[in-house]
C-alpha cells in the first residue's frame, strides 16, 4: 500500500468485507487494472473527502464525491471514473486531496471494489 494508507475492516456501511482508506492529504495509491471500463464502489459519508486521479499518463481528474445527502448519513456509492479505454492493461493512480467540499468533516475516501470489465 502507498504512504498514507490502509485496509480497514470497520465500514460504516456494512457494504464491504475491507475498504482500502485514506485521509492523508497527498497520500498516492496506484493500481493496476484492465479492460476499457473503471468505476470505484465506495463509502459516501459525512466526512467524505476529494481525491484527484488519473489513467496510464493522462491528466490528473478532480473528484469531489460529496453531496447533500452525505452530510446526513453513510451510504454505498459507485461512480464510473473511465469509459472507452483501450482494452488493454491501465494503471489508476490516487492522490488525496487537501481541500475538500465545504460541508464535509474530514478529507476521507472509503474505497470497497474497483469494478472493471477485463480485457476479451
Amino acid at each position: 500500500l502507498g504512504a498514507g494508507w490502509a485496509t480497514d475492516a470497520h465500514n460504516p456501511t456494512g457494504s464491504f468485507p475491507i475498504l482500502l482508506v485514506s485521509d492523508t492529504p497527498g497520500a498516492t495509491q496506484t493500481v493496476a487494472f484492465a479492460g476499457p471500463i473503471l468505476a470505484m464502489f465506495y463509502v459516501l459519508g459525512p466526512d467524505t473527502g476529494a481525491f484527484d486521479y488519473k489513467i496510464d499518463a493522462e491528466a490528473w481528474q478532480k473528484l469531489d464525491p460529496f453531496d447533500s445527502f452525505a452530510k446526513d448519513y453513510a451510504r454505498s456509492h459507485y461512480r464510473l471514473l473511465a469509459d472507452g479505454l483501450a482494452d488493454t492493461d491501465h494503471t489508476l493512480t490516487l492522490k488525496i486531496r487537501a481541500e475538500h467540499n465545504v460541508d464535509s468533516k474530514g478529507n476521507w475516501t472509503r474505497i470497497g471494489y474497483l469494478l472493471t470489465n477485463p480485457p476479451h
